[in-house]
């Protein structure tokens, strides 16, 4: 039998026979092994290769890769866990939280929100001590910033424009009770580019349904006249008209501008309800008051030819001015008026007169002057000028603009039992010009106070450093606490010996007719009615039991108001 040759291997055969070769050749003997002829892996089973891919695109394998060894492909696997819309590869510093990534809102939550080093939530971007977490409204802006610098509860985030001065609160903000007036950030009436472009001072306000202010306005300081604003609630005004309601046309006795309007409305003259006292210049350069009615206060008729009060003989407290009245109506009965004097080498002082016909005829009183300047040295040794006169209990106060010099200053404040003997305040003055840099930080003067039953508004002139005098600021006292000052807080007290208390009703313009020191251990300690400046001075009727006391001073008015303040102190 013969054999024969087996036939040649046809083409698949050879194909196959060529790959088993190559895999031995190359040293691969597992099939699980990649054999990919491309770079990427699409392996229908998991990798365990024992040394690292090395496919340069992203692996697609379709189970997960249980390499021994890390993946080294050349590009990263992109990947957003948290759904934030971000992967790690596009900048997401947390893939974990969806609170963070690239441009997010920095959050109070002690995460960096936006993967931004530098602008992590606690940064202080304008280095005024606050951040974003503190509260500060613009951390970009060191003027800004939520410390109340000032105790007066506002800071500069809340619309304080003078957080150096307490007594300077937002608009909105003399709500708060307070142991003085505090002045509102904004001016309240400024020029309104007509006749009174450049000089707007010396407010006097009325109400007759609605806020009615007078005022001396002007395009220069040797042309002036009365202009009337309106304001439904004092605080928001505006301009009446575009022109003056009262001015020089058809003068007689004056020379030279009209000065410190001052208004009152006496519907007990029925003819004249309204009169309009004002100051002017005599042709010699003397100033005197003369007088204007009016049956609706907006049309004025000059009354008579000559001033109602001229300035003195020579030689007399007023030889050189008799100016800026205050005049207090008294229906029937007598009125009252208070007047600024000088003599002719400028000695400034407070006069007084009085008039028995609704404000028409005035005598002066014989004893005038009633309030001198205060001695060399004082706040107001120079210029006092512009008393505001209101009741206060069973006598009266008054508020003064004073100064050291002859330049206008401050206000001042006094009080008085009978309109004649007046005492001044031994905390003067009252208010006092703002901050550098504020339209009323140079000058400060002719004050009108007015009491609106719980508070006092008082109307004000200013001047910026400049001397512009061109608007007007309003500051509210709203019945203030109590203080007490005697013991002081911790104080330790002898347990054998009667202790004395001491306190203050603080700038009280009602009359406070009860106070009260009370013990939480002990009860009623003293009871008395303060003095007329709301000090009292008492000692308890026994010593106090030993240990650890509250003392409590409470003040009650003849509204019904309490306030109270209290120290805790320890007896031995």
């Amino acid at each position: 039998m013969t054999t024969r040759p087996s036939p040649p291997a046809g083409p698949t055969m050879w194909l196959a026979a060529l790959a088993l070769a190559g895999l031995a050749a190359a040293g691969c003997t597992d099939p699980s092994e990649d054999d990919d002829t491309t770079a990427v892996d699409d392996d229908t089973t998991p990798d365990d290769d024992t040394t690292p891919d090395d496919d340069t695109v992203i692996d697609d394998d379709t189970a997960p890769d249980d390499d021994t060894t890390p993946d080294d492909d050349t590009t990263p696997v992109e990947q957003d866990l948290d759904l934030d819309g971000w992967t790690d590869v596009e900048g997401d510093c947390d893939d974990g939280d969806p609170d963070v990534f690239p441009g997010m809102a920095e959050l109070c939550d002690g995460k960096d929100n936006d993967c931004d080093p530098l602008t992590v939530e606690d940064a202080d971007g304008d280095g005024d001590g606050a951040s974003v977490c503190d509260g500060d409204c613009d951390d970009a802006e060191p003027l800004l910033n939520p410390v109340d610098a000032d105790g007066d509860g506002f800071s500069t985030c809340t619309l304080d424009c003078d957080d150096a001065d307490a007594a300077v609160v937002p608009d909105d903000g003399a709500d708060q009770q307070t142991s003085g007036f505090l002045k509102l950030c904004t001016p309240l009436l400024e020029p309104h580019g007509t006749w009174d472009e450049d000089f707007l001072v010396q407010a006097s306000v009325i109400y007759d349904g609605e806020y009615k202010m007078y005022y001396r306005g002007g395009e220069a300081a040797a042309n002036q006249a009365v202009g009337l604003a309106t304001s439904p609630d004092g605080i928001d005004w505006t301009h009446f008209g575009t022109t003056a309601v009262f001015d020089l046309v058809g003068q007689t006795w004056e020379s030279n501008g009209i000065s410190a309007p001052w208004v009152v409305r006496e519907p007990l003259d029925e003819t004249w309800p309204y009169k309009l006292y004002y100051h002017a210049k005599e042709p010699d350069g003397s100033r005197s008051i003369g007088l204007a009615v009016s049956a609706d206060g907006i049309s004025w008729t000059r009354w008579g030819t000559a001033p109602i009060v001229s300035h003195g003989d020579p030689g007399t407290y007023d030889e050189k001015n008799a100016h800026a009245p205050t005049v207090v109506p008294g229906g029937l009965g007598t009125w009252h008026m208070w007047y600024s004097a000088k003599t002719d080498d400028d000695v400034y002082s407070i006069a007084y007169a009085t008039s028995e016909d609704l404000g028409y005829t005035w005598t002066k009183f014989e004893a005038n002057p009633i309030f001198a300047a205060a001695p060399v040295g004082e706040w107001d040794a120079g210029r006092i000028t512009h008393p505001s006169i209101l009741p206060r209990g069973s006598g009266y106060q008054f508020w003064y603009a004073g100064s050291a010099d002859t330049a206008y200053d401050s206000i001042g404040y006094g009080i008085s039992p009978d309109l004649v003997a007046w005492e001044r305040w031994p905390h003067n003055p009252v208010l006092t010009p703002g901050a550098a840099g504020r339209w009323d930080a140079s000058e400060l003067w002719a004050a009108s106070v007015y009491d609106l039953g719980d508070r006092y508004y008082m109307f004000y002139s200013a001047a910026d450093e400049g001397a512009h005098y061109g608007r007007f600021g309003l500051a509210i006292n709203q019945r203030p606490g109590v203080e007490v000052y005697g013991p002081a807080e911790g104080a330790v007290l002898d347990s054998a010996t009667t202790p004395w208390f001491a306190g203050r009703v603080e700038d009280d313009f009602v009359e406070t007719t009860t106070v009260t020191f009370q013990s939480d251990v002990d009860g009623v300690l003293a009871e008395l009615a303060p003095d007329p400046w709301g000090r009292v001075v008492v000692q308890a009727a026994q010593p106090l039991t030993p240990g650890s006391h509250v003392i409590r001073m409470r003040a009650q008015d003849d509204s019904g108001l309490e306030r109270a303040a209290e120290v805790t102190v320890t007896v031995e």
